[in-house]
């Protein structure tokens, strides 16, 4: 059991280092909590909220692992290469893939004229409670880590 708190401790860790580091995690965090709020506001079925809860998480995983990867090649090829860039860019072009086809699926998802109606009266009525959301959201994105000497 001591080895299992050990294993989930380590993987909090590397999302707070996600987090704390990596600017795109945070856009992903960020257009994570955009669509769940307004999800609730769209009122989707059971299924949609599945389907979002599964392109969230392999979005965010994925970013993950593109973190993963770009710390590998930056560790084993410090100066610049062809190959360090085809694996960096390859593993963004997996995120890429990933966000297209989750924007994809929210199109999909939202396409209902009276949910899009729902929102715009949502927005009109709630509009200063968004323009915060918006601020700390962009605050959240570009916060910069804390230089440590």
């Amino acid at each position: 059991m001591k080895r299992l708190g050990f294993g989930f401790k380590n993987a909090l860790r590397g999302i707070a280092y996600a987090v704390v580091n990596e600017r795109n995690f945070r856009v992903h965090i960020v257009a994570m909590l955009s669509v769940v709020y307004f999800a609730a506001v769209f009122g989707i079925e059971k299924w949609q909220w599945a389907a979002i809860i599964f392109v969230v998480v392999l979005v965010m995983a994925a970013e993950l692992i593109n973190t993963a990867f770009e710390k590998i090649v930056d560790e084993l090829s410090p100066q610049r290469s062809d190959f360090a860039r085809i694996v960096k860019d390859c593993a963004a072009a997996a995120v890429l893939v990933l966000a297209v086809g989750a924007v994809a699926l929210a199109v999909v998802l939202f396409r209902d004229a009276q949910g899009w109606q729902r929102i715009g009266l949502y927005i009109k009525d709630n509009y200063g409670w968004l323009i915060g959301f918006v601020a700390l959201g962009t605050g959240f994105i570009y916060m910069k880590k804390e230089n440590k000497r």
